[in-house]
Protein backbone atom coordinates (compact mmCIF):
# COMPACT_ATOMS: atom_id res chain seq x y z
CA UNK A 1 0.00 0.00 0.00
CA UNK A 2 2.69 2.66 1.00
CA UNK A 3 4.58 2.20 -2.63
CA UNK A 4 1.34 2.35 -4.54
CA UNK A 5 0.39 5.43 -2.50
CA UNK A 6 3.67 7.06 -3.31
CA UNK A 7 3.39 6.00 -6.28
CA UNK A 8 0.29 7.89 -6.72
CA UNK A 9 1.33 11.33 -5.65
CA UNK A 10 4.13 10.64 -7.67
CA UNK A 11 2.18 10.29 -10.47
CA UNK A 12 -0.02 13.57 -9.82
CA UNK A 13 3.20 15.42 -9.29
CA UNK A 14 4.41 14.05 -12.85
CA UNK A 15 1.47 14.91 -14.19
CA UNK A 16 1.56 18.32 -13.33
CA UNK A 17 5.09 18.52 -14.20
CA UNK A 18 4.28 17.58 -17.40
CA UNK A 19 1.36 20.25 -17.69
CA UNK A 20 3.81 23.01 -16.56
CA UNK A 21 6.19 21.44 -18.97
CA UNK A 22 6.48 22.14 -22.72
CA UNK A 23 3.65 20.50 -23.87
CA UNK A 24 1.15 23.15 -22.31
CA UNK A 25 1.55 25.30 -24.83
CA UNK A 26 -0.97 27.81 -23.76
CA UNK A 27 0.32 28.18 -19.97
CA UNK A 28 -3.26 27.18 -18.54
CA UNK A 29 -2.15 23.96 -16.94
CA UNK A 30 -3.21 21.08 -19.01
CA UNK A 31 -2.21 19.31 -21.88
CA UNK A 32 -4.91 19.25 -24.59
CA UNK A 33 -4.76 16.71 -27.81
CA UNK A 34 -3.45 19.29 -29.96
CA UNK A 35 -1.39 20.62 -27.11
CA UNK A 36 0.79 16.93 -26.76
CA UNK A 37 0.47 16.73 -30.99
CA UNK A 38 2.65 19.58 -31.43
CA UNK A 39 4.63 18.98 -28.95
CA UNK A 40 5.73 15.43 -30.09
CA UNK A 41 5.78 16.92 -33.52
CA UNK A 42 8.12 19.28 -32.82
CA UNK A 43 10.04 16.34 -30.77
CA UNK A 44 9.80 14.01 -33.98
CA UNK A 45 10.85 17.37 -36.52
CA UNK A 46 14.16 17.37 -34.78
CA UNK A 47 14.54 13.84 -34.50
CA UNK A 48 14.45 13.57 -38.11
CA UNK A 49 16.53 16.61 -38.61
CA UNK A 50 19.75 14.93 -36.39
CA UNK A 51 19.52 12.00 -38.83
CA UNK A 52 19.21 13.41 -42.18
CA UNK A 53 22.63 13.63 -42.88
CA UNK A 54 22.24 15.11 -46.00
CA UNK A 55 19.88 17.67 -45.15
CA UNK A 56 18.00 16.01 -48.46
CA UNK A 57 14.40 16.01 -46.19
CA UNK A 58 14.40 11.85 -46.45
CA UNK A 59 16.13 9.16 -44.39
CA UNK A 60 18.26 7.02 -46.56
CA UNK A 61 19.31 3.10 -45.37
CA UNK A 62 23.08 4.41 -44.79
CA UNK A 63 22.04 7.46 -42.74
CA UNK A 64 19.43 5.08 -40.63
CA UNK A 65 21.86 2.21 -40.20
CA UNK A 66 24.87 5.00 -39.48
CA UNK A 67 22.02 6.28 -36.81
CA UNK A 68 21.57 2.88 -35.67
CA UNK A 69 25.82 1.96 -34.98
CA UNK A 70 26.11 5.23 -33.13
CA UNK A 71 23.59 4.57 -30.51
CA UNK A 72 24.55 0.78 -30.40
CA UNK A 73 28.17 1.74 -29.81
CA UNK A 74 27.37 4.92 -27.57
CA UNK A 75 24.36 3.23 -25.73
CA UNK A 76 22.11 5.90 -23.29
CA UNK A 77 24.42 4.84 -20.45
CA UNK A 78 23.12 4.97 -17.05
CA UNK A 79 23.34 8.86 -16.70
CA UNK A 80 21.57 9.24 -19.77
CA UNK A 81 18.55 6.61 -18.33
CA UNK A 82 18.36 8.24 -15.23
CA UNK A 83 17.84 11.93 -16.50
CA UNK A 84 15.13 10.59 -18.70
CA UNK A 85 13.73 8.63 -16.08
CA UNK A 86 13.60 10.91 -13.51
CA UNK A 87 11.11 13.65 -14.91
CA UNK A 88 10.79 15.74 -11.60
CA UNK A 89 14.31 15.54 -11.48
CA UNK A 90 15.15 14.71 -7.90
CA UNK A 91 17.48 12.41 -7.81
CA UNK A 92 15.29 9.16 -7.88
CA UNK A 93 12.99 7.15 -10.02
CA UNK A 94 9.35 6.42 -8.50
CA UNK A 95 7.08 3.43 -10.28
CA UNK A 96 5.08 5.91 -12.03
CA UNK A 97 8.44 7.99 -13.69
CA UNK A 98 9.65 4.10 -14.49
CA UNK A 99 6.29 3.08 -15.74
CA UNK A 100 5.94 6.52 -18.08
CA UNK A 101 8.99 4.93 -20.03
CA UNK A 102 8.16 0.95 -19.75
CA UNK A 103 4.18 0.56 -18.86
CA UNK A 104 4.40 -3.09 -17.97
CA UNK A 105 6.25 -3.04 -15.30
CA UNK A 106 4.71 -3.62 -12.00
CA UNK A 107 5.20 -2.70 -8.29
CA UNK A 108 6.15 -6.33 -7.35
CA UNK A 109 9.25 -5.72 -9.73
CA UNK A 110 9.69 -2.12 -9.02
CA UNK A 111 9.94 -3.40 -5.25
CA UNK A 112 12.76 -6.16 -6.40
CA UNK A 113 15.03 -3.60 -6.53
CA UNK A 114 13.75 -0.75 -3.97
CA UNK A 115 16.25 -2.41 -1.56
CA UNK A 116 15.43 0.49 1.12
CA UNK A 117 11.43 0.06 0.61
CA UNK A 118 10.95 3.77 0.50
CA UNK A 119 9.18 3.54 -3.22
CA UNK A 120 11.71 5.03 -4.86
CA UNK A 121 15.05 3.90 -6.81
CA UNK A 122 17.64 5.67 -6.09
CA UNK A 123 20.78 5.45 -8.57
CA UNK A 124 22.60 2.92 -6.64
CA UNK A 125 19.55 0.77 -6.80
CA UNK A 126 18.92 1.61 -10.47
CA UNK A 127 22.30 0.86 -11.14
CA UNK A 128 22.01 -2.60 -9.66
CA UNK A 129 18.89 -2.86 -11.76
CA UNK A 130 20.28 -1.78 -14.82
CA UNK A 131 23.20 -4.49 -13.95
CA UNK A 132 20.82 -7.34 -13.07
CA UNK A 133 18.80 -6.54 -16.56
CA UNK A 134 22.20 -6.54 -18.80
CA UNK A 135 23.13 -9.87 -17.30
CA UNK A 136 19.92 -11.73 -18.17
CA UNK A 137 20.18 -10.35 -21.24
CA UNK A 138 24.04 -11.61 -21.98
CA UNK A 139 22.42 -15.04 -20.82
CA UNK A 140 19.49 -14.92 -23.03
CA UNK A 141 21.92 -14.45 -26.16
CA UNK A 142 23.84 -17.30 -25.37
CA UNK A 143 21.18 -19.42 -24.54
CA UNK A 144 20.13 -18.41 -28.12
CA UNK A 145 23.86 -19.44 -29.10
CA UNK A 146 23.74 -23.26 -28.44
CA UNK A 147 26.78 -24.15 -30.40
CA UNK A 148 28.96 -21.37 -28.98
CA UNK A 149 30.15 -20.02 -32.24
CA UNK A 150 29.19 -16.34 -31.33
CA UNK A 151 26.63 -16.19 -34.13
CA UNK A 152 23.38 -17.22 -34.33
CA UNK A 153 21.50 -19.93 -37.02
CA UNK A 154 18.18 -20.11 -38.55
CA UNK A 155 17.75 -23.01 -36.74
CA UNK A 156 18.71 -21.66 -33.12
CA UNK A 157 16.61 -18.76 -33.75
CA UNK A 158 13.87 -21.14 -35.03
CA UNK A 159 14.25 -23.30 -31.39
CA UNK A 160 13.21 -20.17 -29.95
CA UNK A 161 10.55 -18.34 -32.37
CA UNK A 162 9.15 -21.20 -34.37
CA UNK A 163 7.35 -18.96 -36.10
CA UNK A 164 10.46 -17.83 -37.67
CA UNK A 165 10.27 -18.02 -41.90
CA UNK A 166 13.56 -17.57 -43.61
CA UNK A 167 12.34 -14.27 -45.10
CA UNK A 168 12.28 -12.97 -41.78
CA UNK A 169 16.32 -14.58 -40.58
CA UNK A 170 17.14 -12.84 -44.08
CA UNK A 171 16.38 -9.60 -42.98
CA UNK A 172 18.71 -9.82 -40.25
CA UNK A 173 20.96 -11.60 -41.76
CA UNK A 174 22.49 -8.61 -43.55
CA UNK A 175 25.69 -9.94 -44.91
CA UNK A 176 24.46 -12.78 -45.93
CA UNK A 177 26.73 -15.26 -44.66
CA UNK A 178 23.45 -17.42 -43.17
CA UNK A 179 24.77 -16.79 -39.43
CA UNK A 180 23.43 -13.54 -37.14
CA UNK A 181 26.67 -12.15 -35.59
CA UNK A 182 27.20 -9.45 -33.47
CA UNK A 183 27.04 -6.66 -35.48
CA UNK A 184 23.62 -7.58 -36.95
CA UNK A 185 21.77 -8.75 -33.79
CA UNK A 186 18.80 -6.46 -32.97
CA UNK A 187 19.89 -4.49 -30.23
CA UNK A 188 19.49 -6.65 -26.77
CA UNK A 189 18.17 -9.24 -28.38
CA UNK A 190 14.43 -8.33 -28.08
CA UNK A 191 11.81 -9.74 -30.32
CA UNK A 192 14.03 -12.80 -30.44
CA UNK A 193 14.31 -14.11 -26.67
CA UNK A 194 11.64 -16.53 -25.39
CA UNK A 195 8.30 -16.10 -24.39
CA UNK A 196 7.42 -15.18 -20.75
CA UNK A 197 9.06 -12.43 -18.33
CA UNK A 198 12.49 -10.88 -18.69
Amino acid sequence: MKVNLIALCLGFSAGAALAQGPFDANGDGVVSLEEFQAARARDAAERFAALDADGDGRLAREELRAAFERGRRRGPGPAAMRERLDTDHDGSISLAELQAVRPNVTADQFGKFDGDGNGLLSPEELGAARGELVARIRERIEDIDTDGDGAWSFAELQAIRPNLDVEQFNRLDRNGDGLIGEDERPLGGRGLRRPGPL
